[in-house]
């Protein structure tokens, strides 16, 4: 049964038994799939990808669904070193923000946005902070304190 796979140069999700991307081009096989420290990122990967259900795994709807139907483990990398460099971070944390004017609370219901608000509060969050955020951060955002008190850092 293949794997699923992220080419290191254009970041597209391929097989793991592919000898080239294609996307890109480039050889696929060989190296380390997962630098140290990256497996809380994977976790918090796994929690945006169940709420979100928004990951392009390939590019049409029946190899997406093939190749996760057909895969026994999803991976993804990051280079955690460039999460540091306030260049790379700020053009995804942009995309990350409502930009339309509508808080978050505005679009869940009352007693999912009572949820946010008492998760938020005991994590120390600001809701003001958490409003401006797309639902999938703020989900992200909000599993981070029970990873952490499940040992994970």
């Amino acid at each position: 049964m293949a794997n699923i796979i992220r080419c290191r140069h254009c970041r597209t999700f391929v097989y793991d038994t592919a000898s080239r991307c294609h996307g890109c081009g480039e050889a696929v096989r060989g190296g380390r799939l997962l630098g140290r420290g990256a497996y809380v990122f994977v976790a918090l990967v796994t929690v945006a990808y169940g709420i979100g259900r928004g990951v392009d795994l390939i590019q049409t709807k029946s190899h997406r669904e093939r190749a996760y139907a057909e895969s026994r483990t999803l991976v993804e990398e990051v280079d955690l070193g460039a999460t540091s460099d306030p260049a790379a971070v700020l053009p995804m944390a942009a995309r990350a923000m409502l930009t339309d004017g509508r808080p978050l609370s505005t679009l869940l219901d009352r007693d999912t946005a009572a949820l946010v608000e008492k998760k938020a509060a005991a994590a120390g969050l600001p809701m003001l902070v958490v409003d401006r955020m797309k639902p999938w951060l703020a989900a992200m955002t909000l599993a981070v304190p029970a990873l952490q008190r499940a040992g994970f850092d």
